[in-house]
């Protein structure tokens, strides 16, 4: 008889322990591969995405998506599901193969050029547009500037549209397709309505899908051009566009020497300008002050000044007044921008800037240095620093803007609320204005015959309007002639100015420390801030200050330092 070995048995649970370590082990090592794994591909993932995001056009705002997932801010997931339920208009173009085949060959020689040049440009091919069942022809070519910021996406370009015979597209007869990365996606848009509600022209713009051939392109900024159609949309009476570099170049020149009528007119603005350059002719005889002010305000509001150059600044000739007003785009993007690009227009320019070197063009240093321009722009900044302003702007295109947000989302959902920065950059324009520091300096000099002769200095950058002298808030002594006070960057002294002493009062010099000048931001109410007037350095004798009252108006100025 066989007798089972009790050893055997007795050791399978020592192999079962055995077995199990081994598998734990094998499990840990199948968990650190895995985990390996999944940090390669992550890795890889994030790095083709870099890519992708940067043949996109979503570097400027990738830093945004970085720093809302640092601080855990997941807001970008409903973002993604409020943008897939966007309604978005579907166009579909169709070409030609061989004309898509010389589009791509201009992009590549652009793309080498680092600009898209104009005979790239002006090569058109004709297509056909498809939207809500209807078809229609139209001619597209290459648009914008900088190569890198249109073309860089391979399978993505800007193009500009023509449309074709007698037939508009919503209204419009030209209209670009562009990277919505170009405009800072809602940036434009935003700046449009702050035109329109300045009294401006505002360009048309929507975000549409595009499919080229057959094959979906994504979402495309659709902007206006500049043609009678736009003049129209904006309830205006057909005029001349044209912009300002080395001179008058209208629009479609050729079409308007063609016919009498706007042969005369194209004949008046090009003489007009040359008048304007020469010292012949004001510039409010030209431009329209006001609206050239507003149009300033609203670049100092989204805190960019590019809408200013002149490849971009275009300007509508209005038949019924006879003057010149602007319309502006390209704000880029509506975010922090170098705090060197804060300034208002009229603050010293800091050096190397946008700022700097557009307000040394010619014609725009006309238009900056004249006084009536300055009291339009601070009236109109006034107006659109208030909160007010910007609440009831927002409140009334509150439903158009969710509706473009959503669109937008569809394209980027790390988008984040524009309209913060449009408070901010109003905060900072209010602090210039309302600063809480004094804004004049006041300083008594002497009594010449019927008038007290008082030295006023600026002491910042927006220009200022002296109102009148008050003693002992009873009596008033108003100026001989209206005070204004250009910035302090211009006429960094004081300067001596003549107030007429009230028939039938008795003045003595005793009198002087009591004396406040009442003064205001140029064009704002008079009198709204005031200021005690100090009384004139001992060291200066009343012969020293007489030569200096007369050097001073012969000068400009008289350096309170030389005191």
């Amino acid at each position: 008889m066989n007798i089972k070995n009790r050893n055997t048995i007795s050791r399978f649970p020592d192999r079962a322990r055995d077995f199990l370590k081994k598998r734990k082990a094998l499990a840990a090592w199948g968990v650190r591969l895995g985990t390996t794994l999944v940090v390669a591909g992550l890795f890889f993932s994030v790095f083709r995405y870099g890519i992708h995001l940067k043949e996109q056009g979503f570097t400027t705002y990738f830093n945004t998506a970085l720093q809302k997932l640092a601080k855990l801010d997941f807001s970008f997931v409903s973002n993604y599901a409020k943008g897939s339920l966007a309604q978005l208009d579907e166009v579909a173009i169709d070409i030609k193969f061989r004309h898509l085949l010389r589009l791509q060959y201009l992009r590549e020689q652009s793309l080498r050029e680092g600009l898209i040049l104009p005979e790239f440009k002006n090569e058109e091919f004709p297509a056909r547009l498809t939207h809500n069942g209807k078809t229609i022809d139209v001619k597209v070519a290459l648009t914008g500037l900088v190569a890198h910021s249109h073309l860089r996406n391979p399978s993505k370009w800007s193009f500009e549209v023509k449309v074709r015979g007698d037939e508009t597209f919503m209204g419009m007869k030209s209209f670009a397709m562009l990277l919505p990365s170009t405009r800072g996606y809602l940036t434009d848009w935003l700046g449009f309505e702050l035109m329109k509600e300045k009294g401006l022209m505002g360009l048309r713009a929507d975000f549409v899908n595009v499919s080229i051939n057959g094959q979906s392109r994504g979402i495309f900024y659709m902007e206006e051009r500049f043609d009678k159609y736009l003049v129209e949309n904006n309830r205006l009476r057909e005029g001349i566009i044209f912009k300002i570099e080395e001179g008058v170049e209208p629009y479609g020149e050729s079409k308007l020497m063609e016919s009498p009528a706007t042969r005369e007119q194209l004949l008046l603005i090009k003489r007009m300008y040359q008048q304007v350059m020469a010292g012949e002719l004001p510039p409010g005889k030209f431009f329209d002050l006001r609206k050239m002010a507003q149009v300033f305000v609203v670049c100092d509001l989204m805190k960019n000044k590019h809408p200013l150059a002149g490849q971009n600044l275009r300007y509508y000739f209005n038949p019924v007044t006879g003057l010149a007003e602007p319309i502006a785009r390209e704000w880029e993007e509506l975010h922090d921008h170098d705090m060197e690009d804060r300034p208002l227009f009229l603050e010293e320019p800091r050096p190397a800037t946008r700022h700097f070197r557009f307000e040394r063009r010619p014609f725009i240093r006309l238009v900056y240095d004249n006084l009536e321009f300055k009291r339009c722009y601070i009236q109109e900044a006034a107006d659109a620093s208030r909160v007010q302003f910007l609440d009831r702007l927002l409140l009334r295109n509150e439903d158009k803007l969710n509706a473009l947000m959503k669109k937008v989302y569809r394209s980027w959902p790390f988008y984040g609320d524009p309209t913060w920065y449009l408070y901010d950059n109003q905060r900072y324009m209010r602090s210039v204005l309302f600063p809480e520091k004094e804004q004049l300096g006041a300083f008594f000099s002497r009594r010449e015959g019927q008038t007290l002769r008082i030295f006023l200095q600026n002491q910042q950058d927006m220009p200022l309007q002296a109102d009148y002298l008050s003693w002992r808030d009873s009596v008033r002594f108003y100026p001989a002639e209206p005070v204004a006070l250009d910035s302090r960057a211009k006429v960094p002294g004081a300067r001596d100015f003549s107030f007429r002493i009230p028939a039938g009062f008795e003045w003595n010099d005793d009198m002087a420390g009591e004396l406040r000048a009442h003064y205001n931001l140029l064009g704002l109410e008079p009198g709204g801030r005031l200021v005690e007037v100090q009384p004139r350095p001992a060291e200066v004798s009343s012969i020293q200050a007489g030569h200096e009252a007369r050097a001073e108006n012969k000068a400009g100025a008289v350096s309170l330092e030389a005191w």
